[in-house]
């Protein structure tokens, strides 16, 4: 089946401005905010969090995230997150679709984290969502370094994923000038995503080190490499706002 689906960016379709239509297969996540401190056996935290990335010469894309974690020991995290993602085309934009065309991705991911101090933890995760170029499933695995300290923590983090598509449809794209046609669909691609902030805790305090609430501000991007004849590949830059919460 055939869809007018264009611009369902850098995750799973990307596209510039005047360039070759791209179309790739996602990542489970966004981009995700977090530092290395342990949550601590049995407490359970929220945080949600979005904002804003973009390509070079490309669009731009909104994205948002809920996260749920659980403390199973003092070590050992376990988190499920939902994550959704629209995308803004530009103005100028070569190729276009049709004004009812739906421009989201939606995955819901889960993942065990493992500290080995304070301020080093190893993550494995999964994730599985739609988009107009069909289902996917995308494993990653990565790490979460940081200071930790009652004041403000500085983070980095880097995860590398594979995303294999799931039943994947063909999507049509239209040069709005020329009339040209190209039908693509989502081939496997690998990935590196990557991200650096701050974690700043407030609030009630839960013991001498750890505070309830706590604000993260950060900025990070992605590179995706797709496989077969329409192999080629991009990257995105952007910041993100999230608030935690610990009960």
């Amino acid at each position: 089946m055939v869809t007018r689906r264009l611009w369902l960016l850098v995750l799973p379709l990307a596209i510039a401005a005047g360039c070759t239509p791209r179309v790739y297969s996602p990542p489970g996540r966004a981009m995700p905010l977090e530092a290395p401190t342990p949550l601590g056996e049995g407490r359970t935290a929220v945080q949600v969090e979005g904002g804003v990335s973009g390509m070079v010469f490309g669009p731009s894309f909104l994205h948002g995230s809920v996260r749920l974690r659980h403390g199973v020991s003092d070590q050992l995290e376990v988190d499920g997150e939902l994550n959704a993602v629209g995308v803004l085309v530009p103005a100028d934009a070569d190729w276009d679709d049709d004004s009812d065309a739906h421009r989201g991705i939606y995955s819901a991911h889960v993942a065990l984290k493992r500290n080995f101090s304070r301020h080093f933890a190893l993550r494995f995760g999964a994730g599985a969502g739609v988009s107009a170029g069909g289902a996917f499933f995308a494993p990653d695995l990565g790490f979460v370094a940081g200071y930790d300290n009652p004041a403000v923590i500085p983070f980095v983090g880097a995860y590398g994923f594979v995303s294999y598509p799931l039943g994947p449809r063909y999507v049509r794209f239209v040069d709005e000038s020329s009339g040209d046609e190209q039908i693509l669909r989502p081939r496997t691609t690998v990935g590196v995503g990557w991200n650096t902030g701050i974690k700043v805790p407030f609030g009630a305090a839960i013991d001498l080190r750890q505070r309830r609430a706590a604000f993260l501000v950060g900025i990070g991007g992605t590179f995706v490499q797709s496989f077969g004849a329409e192999a080629d590949n991009d990257a995105t830059f952007g910041l993100s706002l999230g608030f935690d919460f610990t009960f």
